[in-house]
């Protein structure tokens, strides 16, 4: 997953944990970038 890779995955768990309501959800595998029309699960 990119997010884990570049380190965003501990600024979003931060922002999670700052919310009042907020869940993080994670999905297994790449073909979640859901604004990528290339991905053949767009």
């Amino acid at each position: 997953m990119f997010m884990e890779e570049g380190g965003d995955i501990d600024a979003a768990r931060e922002i999670v944990a700052a919310a009042a309501e907020g869940e993080l959800y994670l999905y297994p595998g790449d073909q979640h970038l859901f604004t990528d029309s290339s991905l053949p699960s767009s």
